[in-house]
């Protein structure tokens, strides 16, 4: 059940915001909102699955917010998986319509029981299939992943930190931005049970200084100040994955792994060195 919401949390969230809210300097966040116990979507008995949605909502200015179902026990993000992103992708294997087909077919199809990783792969071409997918487990982990993870012919996460290590030009801050995701979803997947405690739990700025403070410190040493413009060319416009895809398999890498550095790494040093994120 933890890894369908884990799945289904990891699409339906724009990026943007949401993944450094406090940790960057961000002033707003995003809330997804799933399934509660006994609906349709993936932990009902209807056995669909269900695309939800995602609301906006502000910086909170009540003095005193109400206690979510956000457990706060300090979780160690180092120990979510992170692989080195796809950097050999050449540009164009996808094209923008085929992204525009792969979202069009997950909106029309997510909630059919014959849903699955190959079905929807099938919307696209064989060659951009390829870059978009990687099959992984923790029993034969992928070298290299792509946009969208699969196990078990079904969506086992988005690699939003591979967009950002591309983008950035650094492993490491790739690294520490996914395991800070994964962190702020276990910490509200733990105990929350239903859409409302769980999209309540995803708005908890307490997230911060409790359950995932060591995550969003890592992602402020890792990728400093720019993080924001590294957020900015991986968002989606309606799912996470579209950021993703069009950053590895639409455009093709920034700096190919032999293009050194990249040009900005120095300006991001000093902005880094002289503004708190």
């Amino acid at each position: 059940m933890t890894r369908k919401l884990f799945a289904l949390a990891s699409i339906t969230a724009l990026t943007g915001a949401v993944a450094t809210a406090g940790a960057a300097g961000c002033s707003s966040t995003e809330v997804v909102t799933i399934a509660a116990e006994g609906g349709a979507g993936p932990t009902g008995d209807g056995g669909k699955k269900n695309p939800g949605s995602v609301t906006p909502i502000g910086d909170d200015d009540d003095d005193e917010q109400t206690k979510t179902c956000l457990n706060e026990e300090p979780i160690d993000q180092t120990g979510f998986p992170y692989v080195k992103s796809k950097q050999a992708a050449a540009k164009g294997t996808c094209t923008a319509k085929e992204l525009t087909d792969l979202g069009a077919y997950y909106k029309a199809h997510v909630q059919d029981d014959d849903f699955t990783a190959t079905t929807w792969a099938s919307s696209v071409s064989e060659s951009c299939a390829e870059c978009i997918f990687t099959t992984t487990s923790e029993e034969q982990p992928a070298e290299e992943w792509g946009p969208i993870l699969i196990t078990d012919d079904a969506v086992s996460d988005i690699n939003r930190g591979g967009c950002i290590e591309v983008v950035s030009g650094k492993e490491e801050c790739g690294r520490s931005y996914q395991q800070y995701q994964t962190c702020l979803l276990q910490a509200c997947l733990k105990d929350c049970k239903t859409q409302a405690d769980f999209t309540a739990c995803r708005g908890d700025q307490k997230v911060l200084t409790t359950a995932c403070a060591d995550a969003a410190e890592a992602v402020k040493t890792a990728c400093g100040a720019s993080i924001t413009s590294y957020e900015s060319s991986c968002k989606g416009t309606t799912y996470t994955f579209e950021g993703p895809i069009k950053v590895l398999c639409i455009n093709g890498p920034k700096n190919p792994p032999d293009a050194g550095a990249p040009k900005d790494a120095g300006e991001d040093a000093g902005e880094d060195a002289g503004r708190e994120p």
